[in-house]
């Protein structure tokens, strides 16, 4: 079993962040939104892209990163594809 890879994307759990990089994400690759679970402090919007799974997770005090899901059925590449979407998210910061 493989454990969980993640990035963190930024250290604040800021809302208009978390859409504005929801937005990136959609604009820039083939993405389907499975999941968008939403808390008064936590965010959990998974979407598979190249057939693997990715969460996009805010939670208060931990700010907003991206993981692979435990289930994903190529971690290696799965964790290729969540580096390369941070890479470009870290890139388009103001």
């Amino acid at each position: 079993m493989y454990q969980t890879f993640s990035i963190q994307l930024s250290e604040h759990s800021d809302y208009e962040r978390f859409n504005r990089i929801e937005h990136l994400i959609s604009s820039k690759y083939e993405i389907e939104w499975l999941d968008k679970l939403t808390g008064i402090d936590q965010r959990y919007w998974d979407f598979k892209i190249a057939n693997e799974t990715i969460t996009l997770h805010l939670e208060h005090f931990c700010g907003i990163s991206l993981y692979t899901a435990n289930e994903t059925l190529n971690h290696e590449r799965a964790c290729e594809i969540t580096k390369e979407i941070a890479d470009y998210l870290l890139s388009k910061e103001d």
